[in-house]
């Protein structure tokens, strides 16, 4: 019998300039003590600079985790990270085997980063960073190269377009995605991913989406209509599009971090 993939999830354990380290957790149709699951990540590839490619091969984890027999470790030296100005992508081949015959291989795209949202801005990778969002509502993949060249990094855009994420991720655009529905994939990830934006409908359907905010890791925003917002929101769109952190927090004042 085939297997497969249900889900297949890469976290970041740690990042830092000294070494990155990814969590891969898959989750398969069945398990027997042949189920394996192997894979590389290579790169660093990058849009705007010549780079050496490096394969680092997926590891078992030092100490075997029970609930998670199909979890594996990827350690990078030295990362490169992702951010608008220098997009370093690493990509991954990660395949199910059976019993000695490859049953799945799956390839995807990844960015090292860390964002937070704080009351004096933005921080990506510990840095400040002021969105310039593009204006219109038709902006397809051919045209991000010539809004960068205008000084723009960043998009409200509908979730999902396929095309225009691979392009934002290449390019080093960064996306404030607008869901079509409250039921999208709550583990969808992207280095182009900034936030969650509630669609304009979203009181439509206001139980359900106060449901899917509260359930988000990842930043939510609001477009302001003098009505209350759901709790789990974090920003509200500011002048020219800008993140405004909706409220204080305590500590820090950092609102919310993904990476």
């Amino acid at each position: 019998m085939t297997n497969r993939l249900s889900r297949l999830r890469v976290v970041t354990r740690n990042l830092s300039p000294v070494e990155a380290e990814l969590l891969i957790v898959g989750d398969a149709a069945y398990l027997t003590p042949e189920t394996e699951l192997v894979g590389r990540f290579t790169g660093p590839t990058c849009a705007y600079a010549t780079t050496v490619e490096v394969a680092y091969p997926l590891r078992r984890l030092p100490q075997p985790v029970p609930d998670l027999p199909l979890a594996r470790r990827v350690v990078i030296p030295e990362p490169s990270l992702w951010d608008p100005i220098s997009p370093f992508l690493y990509h991954s081949t990660i395949e199910l085997w059976q019993g000695g015959d490859m049953h799945q291989r799956l390839q995807s795209r990844h960015g090292l980063r860390t964002i937070a949202l704080r009351p004096d801005g933005l921080r990506w990778n510990g840095k400040r960073l002021k969105l310039r969002v593009a204006p219109g509502p038709e902006i397809d993949a051919d045209g991000l190269p010539a809004l960068r060249a205008q000084g723009f990094n960043a998009l409200i855009a509908d979730w999902p377009d396929p095309a225009l994420l691979a392009a934002a991720e290449r390019v080093g655009f960064l996306l404030l995605a607008r869901p079509a529905g409250p039921d999208v994939d709550e583990e969808a990830d992207s280095p182009s991913l900034l936030a969650w934006l509630l669609p304009e409908s979203w009181r439509e359907d206001e139980a359900g989406w106060c449901a899917w905010v509260g359930r988000q890791r990842r930043l939510v925003g609001a477009a302001v209509d003098g009505r209350p917002l759901p709790a789990g929101v974090s920003f509200v769109l500011g002048d020219h599009d800008q993140p405004v952190p909706r409220l204080l927090p305590d500590g820090d004042g950092e609102m919310g971090r993904i990476g």
